[in-house]
C-alpha cells in the first residue's frame, strides 16, 4: 500500500493543469519525511523540481517490475482533453451513462496524430483512447477511462465534489492491466483532505 502527496496546479504554459505526486510510505514503511515538500516547491514556483520528484516516484508503482508506466496520475486523461491537443484526437458522441446519480453525455476521444502522447518503454507508438462522462447540465467531468491500443488495461477515475474546493476533484482512482505473461496488475487509490494553497508575490521598486 502506498501513501502519497498528490498536488494539482495550474500553470502559465497555456493554462495547463497539471498533477504531481510524492510518495511518502510504502507498506507503512516511510520513504521519506513527510514534509510536505510538493507544496512548498509548488508554492515558490519550482514546478521542474516537483515534475523530477513525481517522476522518481514511479518506481513505487503496485507491479513495476511486471509492467513499467509513469501515467497513473489521476488527471493524467483530463490532459488528452486539453485544447491545446485535441486537434490530436478523433472526437465523438458515443451514449449516455450516469454516475452517482448524475445523467452524463459519454465522449470519446480517440488518438490519430503520430508520434503520440504516450510511448512504450523503447519509445514506441502507443495510442491511447478516453472515455469521458460528462455531466450533461454543467459539464463537468464526472468519470474517465483511459485505455490504450497495444495494451490490456484501463485507468479510471471518478470525480466528486470536496469541501472548500470549487470545482471537481479526483475522489477514485482504480487501474488494471494484464501482462503478456497473462499476470494481473491490479490497484485502487482513494484521495482525501484536500487543501487549497496560493502563492503570493509583491514588486520591490
Amino acid at each position: 500500500m502506498l501513501r502519497s502527496d498528490f498536488a494539482l496546479t495550474l500553470t502559465s504554459e497555456r493554462n495547463r493543469w497539471v498533477g504531481y505526486r510524492d510518495t511518502f510510505e510504502v507498506d507503512s514503511v516511510p520513504v521519506r519525511d513527510r514534509d510536505e515538500r510538493l507544496q512548498r516547491l509548488l508554492s515558490s514556483g519550482a514546478s521542474g523540481q516537483a515534475a523530477r520528484i513525481a517522476e522518481q516516484n514511479a518506481r513505487f508503482n503496485l507491479g513495476d517490475g511486471l509492467i513499467a508506466r509513469n501515467i497513473n496520475i489521476p488527471t493524467f486523461a483530463l490532459e488528452m482533453m486539453n485544447p491545446r491537443i485535441r486537434d490530436r484526437f478523433r472526437v465523438r458522441h458515443t451514449g449516455v451513462d450516469t454516475f452517482d446519480g448524475r445523467s452524463g453525455w459519454l465522449i470519446e476521444f480517440r488518438e490519430r496524430e503520430r508520434p503520440t502522447v504516450v510511448r512504450t518503454p523503447e519509445g514506441r507508438d502507443q495510442a491511447s483512447r478516453v472515455v469521458a462522462l460528462v455531466d450533461i447540465q454543467t459539464g463537468e467531468v464526472l468519470r474517465t477511462v483511459l485505455t490504450w491500443e497495444r495494451v490490456d488495461g484501463m485507468i479510471a477515475v471518478y470525480y466528486g465534489h470536496a469541501p472548500g474546493i470549487p470545482v471537481p476533484v479526483p475522489i477514485r482512482m482504480a487501474e488494471r492491466y494484464v501482462t503478456r505473461t497473462g499476470a494481473l496488475v491490479g490497484g485502487e487509490a482513494t484521495y482525501a483532505n484536500f487543501r487549497q494553497f496560493e502563492t503570493s508575490a509583491r514588486i520591490i521598486p
